[in-house]
């Protein structure tokens, strides 16, 4: 059980429900996990932040005064996006502008396809539209 150096406890304290015996490979492969993973245990290495900066906000209201916090020693990273906030904005239609791409410039193929005209069918579409109808009934 970990606990910060003024809260180290004898595990003789602790009952731990008893188990059935594992098996062998599964002894092998925990007592090599523990192996790699064994490092020299330092308690004075970690510090409570916590419970440092609540007897600081005790020690202040009982003295009348605001109290004065310890900021952490590891910045948070500021780079957090909100992605409500996103997702509001693209639906509201604010969505930010994407970046134009340059497109390459088209190459020789032949004459352009004439535009359709409203409400015409063109061949190609009459030609799938008929193919899925017989797959549809077929």
């Amino acid at each position: 059980m970990m606990r910060f150096a003024d809260e180290l406890a004898d595990l003789a304290d602790f009952t731990f429900p008893k188990s059935k015996e594992a098996r062998p490979s599964e002894m092998k492969m925990a007592l090599q996990l523990i192996e790699n993973l064994t490092a020299a245990w330092e308690p004075a290495k970690y510090t409570d932040e916590y419970r440092d900066n609540l007897m600081r906000v005790i020690q202040a209201k009982v003295k009348g005064k605001r109290p004065k916090l310890q900021e952490r020693e590891t910045p948070r990273p500021a780079d957090v996006t909100d992605l409500m906030a996103r997702l509001r904005a693209r639906l509201e239609g604010k969505s930010r502008p994407t970046p134009k791409v340059a497109r390459p410039k088209a190459t020789t193929r032949g004459p352009a396809r004439k535009a359709a005209t409203p409400g015409r069918l063109t061949e190609r579409t009459r030609n799938c539209r008929a193919i899925a109808w017989r797959w549809s009934y077929a």
